[in-house]
């Protein structure tokens, strides 16, 4: 009897997945059960849902963050994504960087920015885009305890993108107090919650990129928390950044 009891319950929760664009998010899933099935434990339905993924691993999958999707669904609209398109192309992401350096300066998220694109730092790989430094504006500039703030930029967001941005936005966190992404908006909202729900787990900011508008347009969607770096790897990249953009570093330190 019991046994009949949950495999119902499943068979439910899964056609209401299956039915649910862009899939549904884990608490509202429970809700929907227990109001269509109002007898049911609430218990009972909780240990259901948190199942149900491993239940039915070919059929859905749960994003970061508890949605739980149709994979059937997820499958196609990621194939729509990452086809090629012949009439879009991409800008070359050197054309944006002075976009966003203005951006920046002009939001006020910096107090001084420069193009650190050519910069290769021992700890991080590739290096930040752009480095910003900004100051404490209670205090005399010359008092100031500066923050510094790493930048990566993409001009694309397809799944490669966004895991490559992710890991260097977290690489410059170990040398900065601050990192943000900037890239386009996914298309897909899926890959929209992961981006986010990554990036905010992480303290990592994230500004989105409008290639579309006339001049390049920029979004901010939430900003990254300060965190404290590791000082001895933070003294290593300015001295790194001394000896191969020398002027990009007085512009930012002097």
């Amino acid at each position: 009897m019991w046994g009949s009891r949950v495999k119902d319950l499943r068979k439910e929760a899964l056609g209401i997945v299956e039915r649910t664009p862009g899939g549904i998010g884990h608490l509202e899933l429970i809700d929907r059960l227990l109001e269509r099935q109002p007898r049911r434990r609430r218990d009972e339905v909780q240990q259901v849902v948190a199942r149900l993924d491993e239940d039915f691993d070919r059929r859905i999958f749960r994003l970061p963050g508890g949605t739980i999707v149709s994979l059937d669904e997820f499958r196609a609209d990621y194939a729509r994504d990452t086809s090629p398109s012949p009439i879009q192309e991409m800008p070359d992401e050197a054309t944006v960087y002075p976009a966003c350096r203005q951006f920046l300066l002009d939001q006020r998220l910096v107090d001084r920015c420069e193009i650190t694109a050519d910069f290769k730092p021992i700890v991080a790989g590739n290096g930040p885009d752009l480095l910003g430094i900004q100051f404490d504006h209670e205090m005399a500039e010359h008092h100031a305890q500066r923050e510094l703030i790493a930048f990566e930029v993409k001009v694309t967001s397809n799944a490669g993108a966004v895991r490559g941005a992710l890991w260097q936005a977290l690489s410059y966190k170990v040398f900065a107090h601050r990192a943000y992404v900037i890239m386009p908006r996914p298309k897909l909202s899926k890959q929209t919650e992961v981006l986010e729900s990554r990036c905010y787990h992480h303290g990592i900011g994230l500004i989105y990129l409008d290639l579309k508008a006339a001049p390049v347009a920029l979004d901010i969607r939430f900003p990254s928390r300060s965190e404290f770096p590791h000082m001895a790897m933070t003294r290593l990249v300015k001295a790194e950044l001394l000896k191969q953009l020398p002027t990009q570093y007085a512009s930012l330190f002097s």
